[in-house]
């Protein structure tokens, strides 16, 4: 018999004998996983999934206050620009300059500056701690997320403990105090764009959350779409800020397509939403500040149409208060900018006494 024949005569064996149980056996097998393995989970998914996404939501919701701190001018108030921070724009020299005039606590207050400085590491702790705790929640339920987000989740905790947030500032020495010649955080700045970064990783993947349970707390929850839209207009991207907020009917959602089209060049169709929401909102100009952006004020159309649908003397009080706001935020930028020089010089100064003092020491063995 050739080899051909045997060939032959071996697969209508396994045709006959063998295929039809192993194509049963794969159908029933598939049939049980589908039944008994896959669709229970999907339905324990679709239940569980909502609320881990809640958590996460407000997991990226209180890492954001870590940034907002950087912007503290007194233990009460801040000047941080939420939206922008939120959109991406913080960069790694702002955060840097921000930082000059922050300390961990009060023991780094020591010297010529002290009166200058803001404690800020029990805010930092109390934030990285609550994250961590809610990270632990949130990873007993491990089977509803993706490798992605649980390789971010721990980065960002990483990161935020990276630092020992109970430093003291003195350092004994037998009998003598040892003091740092920069008592400031600016040391942290590196670490901290860091965290930004995987702050921003993070809010994007929420941002494409669909199943998000809001029925366990829908005043904290935000329009997601909406919340792309504010950051491609504070990131600049126009276009695609305006395609996904023409349709939305909300008056803070009618402000931010009104600046859109501003900028977009699309002015007429702008005063017709502004004239819209002026008439419609019985709130003072001073109260809707938020929403109006400096740029809009270049434009003496929008400045006719403030007069004419308020008055002069709202419009001018609106101005005042938002002018004194932008200048308070630019005096604590250049006191800090004046910080930074004033830290960076000592430090080239302690290192060139540091270096004669060596040579000096050299000289003598």
């Amino acid at each position: 018999m050739t080899i051909e024949c045997r060939i032959v005569e071996w697969i209508n064996y396994f045709n006959e004998n063998l295929l039809l149980p192993i194509i049963l056996s794969f159908i029933a097998a598939t049939i049980f996983w589908l039944f008994f393995n896959y669709f229970p989970r999907q339905r324990k998914y679709k239940k569980i999934r909502p609320k881990v996404e809640f958590d996460l939501y407000q997991m990226h919701w209180g890492l954001s206050f870590y940034f907002f701190h950087l912007f503290q001018i007194s233990p009460w108030r801040n000047v941080a620009q939420q939206h922008e921070i939120k959109a991406g724009c913080l960069t790694k020299e702002e955060i840097e300059l921000w930082l000059q005039d922050k300390c961990l606590n009060d023991t780094y207050k020591f010297e010529e500056n002290k009166n200058k400085l803001i404690s800020i590491g029990s805010e930092f702790e109390s934030i990285a701690l609550e994250y961590s705790e809610r990270l632990k929640k949130v990873l007993n339920f491990a089977d509803y997320l993706s490798a992605e987000e649980i390789l971010l989740l721990q980065k960002i905790e990483y990161k935020l403990n990276t630092y020992d947030y109970h430093g003291q500032a003195g350092s004994k020495l037998g009998e003598k105090m040892y003091f740092p010649v920069n008592p400031n955080l600016a040391y942290m700045s590196e670490n901290i764009y860091e965290l930004y970064q995987l702050y921003l990783a993070l809010r994007k993947i929420i941002l494409e959350y669909r199943l998000i349970d809001k029925k366990i707390n829908k005043y904290i929850l935000p329009t997601f779409d909406s919340e792309k839209a504010i950051d491609f207009y504070y990131r600049g991207e126009y276009r695609k800020c305006y395609n996904r907020i023409k349709n939305f009917n909300k008056p803070e959602e009618k402000w931010l397509l009104f600046q859109c089209l501003l900028k977009m060049g699309k002015k007429e169709r702008g005063y017709k939403i502004l004239r819209e929401l002026l008439i419609s909102t019985k709130l003072e100009l001073v109260s809707l500040r938020n929403y109006l952006t400096p740029f809009i004020f270049e434009d003496e159309q929008v400045i006719n149409f403030f007069k004419e649908i308020r008055n002069e003397a709202e419009l001018k009080y609106c101005l005042k208060t938002l002018n004194e706001e932008i200048s308070l935020r630019a005096s604590f930028e250049k006191r800090n900018i004046e910080l930074k020089h004033y830290y960076d010089a000592k430090l080239n100064k302690t290192q060139i006494e540091g270096k004669e003092r060596y040579e000096e020491m050299k000289k003598k063995l």
